[in-house]
């Protein structure tokens, strides 16, 4: 659930932050680059929360 949410936020982000393009394919191809840059720091990201979870990992990852 909590991705849901996290889509819908990137969504109306999207809306709000850029102007509004006519062409239904523009707008469509920059949900889906957003939510792909949004997919890229979430894989950065959970590695290093885990590791924090972890604490005994870090030594063999550092």
């Amino acid at each position: 659930m909590r991705n849901i949410g996290t889509l819908i936020v990137s969504i109306s982000n999207i809306c709000r932050g850029r102007p509004r393009i006519t062409g239904t394919r523009i707008f469509v191809s920059s949900i889906a680059e957003e939510l792909t840059n949004q997919l890229q720091k979430l894989k950065l990201i959970l590695p290093k929360q885990i590791l924090n979870l972890f604490p005994f990992f870090q030594s063999d990852y550092q």
